[in-house]
């Protein structure tokens, strides 16, 4: 008797075990965000508990928060939606019965109607339909290219701040779990609110802020990054995107993460931590020439291919002929624009791509007008020449003497409010002794020459520590100053996509630190 061969192909268990690990790694990032955050909101200092702060702090969260769900409902009902629509129209394909249809019933017992995952998982390979589906037409690369470098700067922000800050590395390395395999939306909300809670540590960190590493640490990551999102769309059509794919997230953790890592001698010392600051802001100076080039790449073939025909014919009612007439350019750019911003509720695939990145957009849009960040110190962030420039013209702060005389103590009782009393009239009508004016000037005198002689000089471990010193701004920016930001941040996006609002909003607050 022959042995009877088991339906290996036809088994459930590949498919639910590689959609469960999935969503169980997510959820275990996502849950290890919300566990620091809450370690995060029981260390408060008491400094930040005021009535002031604490409803600024509440307004922030309450904004990530809603926006953080949202990004998670949009993930899932995308996600759910692309599985069981691939399982559709394989089934239909197939001539396989759908279980749970309305004509069969939920609880049908025959063969026919059990879910015959293994067989769709064999035959359609959802991933590699998925990555083609991201990466097979211009309109959807629009929206993944400018997803990835949007990623690429994140990760960097996540680096620099979260060793600024003293973030764990298992809370950083979550964050980047979250980026790379669920929403960029979703671990950018959690992180902004990380740095609402989470102030600049009061004690030295482990190399002090003053070090910053070099920028060829950040360059070899980010430049392996960009090579990657250059080669993942022909490797994809060949089946072995894989290697763009695991080397783009091999280089994003390494922003991330890095940093920690690297040797002290690839770094430098600087004179305090604002300039290390300024010198690590640079390397957005780098992302956004990535995503300006890879922005206007993708649009230009997005315009060209999407376009429509080069002539329209015009309807003639009375005569049977009609004549073709060449569109004009505004028309091809709006047929363009209407093709590409409509793909992403054409395929679910390119929904929660280009959902994500208007989430993202919107959430730095929040974040500049939250943080009253500087026009200046973005554009800094992502133009070098104006960084150069605005250096070499940055003042410096120089000691004055005052020159002019001492005021006279009747002067200075005319100023003050209110009616004066007659114990002061009458003292001020008595001139005092000579002997003790004398005296007076002769003290002024003295502590004026030991002051101007001998200038206070820190011992060298307190000036270190002073140099050391991370410390958060008071923002005391109008409505209009804010609403400045968020506008020059949003018209960015239309420049250099995503990726270049994200460089400068994420520039801007490093240098601003």
């Amino acid at each position: 008797m022959a042995p009877v061969e088991a339906d290996v192909l036809n088994s459930n268990r590949e498919p639910l075990f590689q959609i469960t690990a999935a969503v169980v790694l997510v959820d275990l990032c996502l849950v290890t965000v919300l566990r620091y955050i809450g370690h995060a909101v029981r260390a408060l200092p008491p400094a930040q508990k005021t009535r002031y702060r604490e409803e600024q702090r509440k307004r922030t969260l309450t904004t990530f928060g809603s926006l953080a769900i949202a990004s998670i409902l949009v993930l899932v009902y995308h996600w759910a939606y692309a599985l069981l629509g691939s399982y559709d129209a394989w089934a239909d394909q197939q001539g396989e019965k759908t279980p749970g249809a309305l004509w069969d019933g939920w609880y049908a017992g025959t063969d026919d109607q059990d879910w015959q995952l293994g067989k769709w998982w064999q035959d359609t390979n959802p991933p590699h339909d998925f990555k083609r589906a991201a990466l097979g037409t211009s309109r959807a690369l629009w929206w993944t290219q400018q997803l990835f470098v949007a990623r690429l700067a994140f990760n960097t922000f996540v680096g620099i701040e979260g060793r600024r800050r003293d973030v764990p590395g298992w809370a950083v390395v979550a964050l980047w779990g979250l980026s790379e395999f669920a929403s960029l939306s979703l671990a950018q909300s959690l992180f902004f609110a990380i740095l609402t809670l989470t102030q600049a540590p009061a004690t030295r960190t482990q190399r002090g802020s003053r070090w910053a590493p070099h920028l060829l640490v950040y360059l070899v990551p980010i430049a392996a990054a960009a090579a990657s999102i250059w080669l993942l769309p022909g490797l994809a059509s060949n089946n072995v995107s894989w290697v763009a794919e695991y080397g783009f997230r091999l280089s994003a953790f390494l922003l991330a993460t890095g940093t920690r890592f690297v040797p002290e001698r690839f770094g430098q010392q600087y004179t305090d931590a604002h300039a290390a600051h300024h010198a690590e802001s640079r390397v957005f100076s780098v992302i956004s020439v990535v995503a300006t080039a890879y922005f206007l790449r993708s649009t230009f073939w997005g315009a060209l291919l999407n376009s429509g025909a080069s002539y329209q014919r015009h309807f003639n009612p009375i005569w049977s002929t009609h004549p073709a007439y060449d569109r004009p350019l505004w028309s091809k750019l709006a047929s363009a624009s209407v093709k590409i911003l409509g793909a992403i509720s054409e395929d679910p695939i390119v929904g929660v791509i280009g959902w994500d990145v208007l989430f993202s957009g919107f959430g730095l849009c929040v974040w500049a007008a939250s943080r009253g960040l500087d026009v200046r110190d973005m554009l800094n962030s992502i133009l070098p020449s104006l960084r150069r420039q605005s250096i070499e013209n940055k003042p410096s702060i120089k000691e004055e003497t005052p020159t002019s005389p001492p005021e006279s103590p009747g002067s200075s009782t005319a100023r003050r409010r209110g009616r004066p009393k007659k114990t002061e009239s009458s003292a001020t009508q008595e001139p005092p002794s000579p002997v003790t004016r004398r005296s007076l000037r002769r003290r002024s005198a003295t502590h004026d020459s030991d002051a101007d002689g001998a200038s206070y000089a820190p011992p060298p471990n307190v000036e270190a520590e002073l140099a050391d010193l991370e410390h958060e701004e008071e923002r005391d920016d109008t409505v209009a100053e804010d609403a400045e930001a968020s506008a020059l941040a949003w018209g960015l996006s239309l420049i250099g996509g995503l990726g270049l609002m994200s460089a400068a909003v994420m520039g801007a607050e490093v240098t601003s630190g």
